[in-house]
């Protein structure tokens, strides 16, 4: 076996154990779910599954909910739960706003708002619907090492004085707002929840280079690369040599018949 084949069946060698490498870990990545990891039914109050999942980043730098009121009486209550995430790299205030829009029967003046952070386990807010209308809350957000902060907030809406059925009628549209300031809109990232497809990106243009490579040099793939032993010209003599000396043996044979 000259130089030449043994550069083609170390290549050949090369390109199939990458292949080998790609196709494991595709099949790796198309098990893994980072979303399925336990079942939250288990662990988590009724209050957490229902809650409502924001998140401020680079291209979304404002988000928001809508809460509608109607056919409230003395004894009902309002209660929402957020998880806010925010993206940054930089100490910055994540704004709340409240805006109170449409209601009526001065159903705004009788509702109570409590707005409480659990994460940090400090109330922002406690007063009137009306009083909360367009005002801005700042809450400071420290930069670290993960890039992100996430708060959990529980915001309820009650009626503080018995008013029996006299707001039954009555509607409002509340919107709850998250968003920073205009300087600090340069300092939010990306959010990390694409950083799987763009492994499988990636995995996939390896794959697409590898398969081109080996139609390229298909030529100098062979089957050598398996473990077997290259035809020489000696081993094509003993071959037909052998198979002379077979027909010989024939031909004897039949003469003596």
């Amino acid at each position: 076996m000259n130089k030449a084949d043994k550069k083609n069946i170390r290549t050949a060698k090369i390109l199939f154990a990458v292949i080998f490498l790609l196709v494991v870990t595709g099949i790796l990545l198309r098990m893994y779910n980072p979303q399925v990891t336990v079942d939250k039914d288990d662990i988590l109050t009724e209050e957490i599954k229902n809650q409502i999942s924001l998140e401020l980043r680079n291209n979304r730098t404002e988000t928001s909910d809508t809460v509608e009121l109607s056919e409230m009486t003395g004894d009902d209550v309002v209660e929402k739960v957020y998880f806010v995430r925010i993206n940054h790299d930089k100490d910055m205030d994540m704004l709340f706003r409240t805006d109170v829009l449409g209601a009526t029967d001065g159903i705004s003046e009788a509702l109570k708002m409590e707005i409480y952070d659990a994460t940090h386990e400090e109330m922002i807010y406690e007063g009137s619907l009306k009083d909360a209308d367009n005002k801005v809350i700042a809450m400071p957000q420290t930069a670290n090492g993960s890039k992100k902060n996430d708060t959990r907030y529980y915001i309820k809406l009650f009626f503080s004085a018995p008013v029996g059925d006299k707001y039954e009628t009555s509607q409002a549209e509340v919107v709850f707002n998250w968003y920073v300031n205009e300087e600090d809109v340069e300092h939010l990232l990306t959010t990390k929840t694409g950083d799987l497809k763009v492994i499988l990106y990636s995995f996939l243009g390896a794959l697409a280079l590898v398969i081109f490579i080996l139609v390229v040099f298909r030529k100098h793939i062979k089957l050598e690369a398996f473990g077997g032993a290259p035809k020489t010209e000696e081993a094509d003599d003993e071959q037909e040599t052998q198979e002379l000396k077979e027909a010989e043996a024939l031909e004897d044979g039949e003469s003596k018949e």
